[in-house]
């Protein structure tokens, strides 16, 4: 399939959640079309590849629509969150201004079925495993919290604000072999998007006018094929659209890294302007690797002195 360009990633997909489980095998998280398991360790199946959630199938009477982030267990159990049950990707700033209606679930390997273990979050997003196993920590990106859901023990099945506050919106989470976990900040706190969520009317009048733009330019799309009506409906609801603010939604490199009781130990920050927004990290050999979902690129640096260890 040839496509015009990013703007119809909803026809190719987007990958957003990567992770290799202990045997080797890659699961994919894809913001259009569900989770994948792939295999890149045989050379004879490398490549082969299997659908493990589906986006047409409901969970607990609710089909998932943002798929985002995943983490697997040692016994292959399956955590994921699915950022927004009423929006997709491409509608990604409708959830700024929406309710929150995302969930943590649980995929069984032998049943092959999914388990909602928390719901009603505002954009789930980053999904990480303690080393023992005895809980998750969530990033409940646009409300600056990471969230403990246990697992194990006598508050197994129950939930309770791990750290509050963030000074920005936490995205993926990482963790090291010694039990710290680091939650980059995609962006920071920004008073006017606080500040809307306390006036519900004026928050369902411009998702209105942006549906109703929206649903505007799809119709006139249908009859006058264009290339730009195409980029248009992409940019109206998409978080690049909040690139036209460039100047205001810039941020430097922020990553904290906090223990297993939820106290900081440390954190970074950028002093340059070129790398901004960034997700996500990844640390091999001597360099971190910075992704964005803005950058066109990915940053790299030299692996600062104390990081990751």
């Amino acid at each position: 399939m040839i496509l015009d360009g990013l703007y119809e990633e909803h026809i190719c997909g987007r990958p957003l959640g990567l992770k290799m489980d202990n045997k080797g095998f890659l699961y994919v998280v894809d913001a259009y079309y569900g989770i994948f398991k792939v295999n890149i360790h045989s050379p004879v199946h490398y490549g082969a590849k299997e659908q493990i959630v589906s986006m047409d199938q409901p969970i607990e009477g609710v089909r998932p629509k943002f798929p985002n982030s995943v983490t697997i267990a040692s016994d292959g159990t399956i955590y994921w969150t699915d950022s927004d049950t009423n929006f997709k990707l491409h509608d990604g700033v409708y959830t700024l201004l929406a309710d929150g209606s995302g969930r943590l679930l649980k995929y069984d390997p032998k049943t092959k079925q999914n388990t909602v273990l928390m719901d009603k979050m505002q954009f789930p997003n980053g999904v990480e495993l303690s080393n023992d196993e005895s809980f998750l920590l969530i990033a409940e990106t646009f409300k600056y919290r990471i969230i403990k859901y246990h697992l194990k023990g006598q508050y197994a099945g129950h939930n309770e604000i791990f750290i509050d506050g963030l000074p920005g919106m936490p995205d993926n989470i990482k963790k090291n072999a010694e039990g710290s976990f680091y939650f980059p900040l995609v962006m920071s706190r920004k008073p006017f998007l606080e500040n809307i969520g306390q006036y519900p009317t004026l928050r369902m009048m411009i998702l209105k006018f942006l549906s109703i733009t929206e649903h505007t330019i799809e119709m006139l799309e249908s009859f006058y094929p264009s290339i730009y009506f195409k980029k248009s409906i992409h940019w109206i609801g998409h978080f690049e659209s909040l690139s036209f603010m460039k100047k205001i939604f810039d941020e430097p490199v922020s990553i904290i890294e906090v223990n297993e009781k939820g106290t900081i130990k440390s954190s970074w920050y950028s002093t340059g302007e070129n790398v901004t927004n960034i997700c996500d990290f990844e640390v091999i050999g001597e360099n971190v690797y910075l992704g964005s979902p803005y950058n066109s690129f990915l940053g790299v640096l030299k692996l600062p002195r104390g990081f990751f260890k």
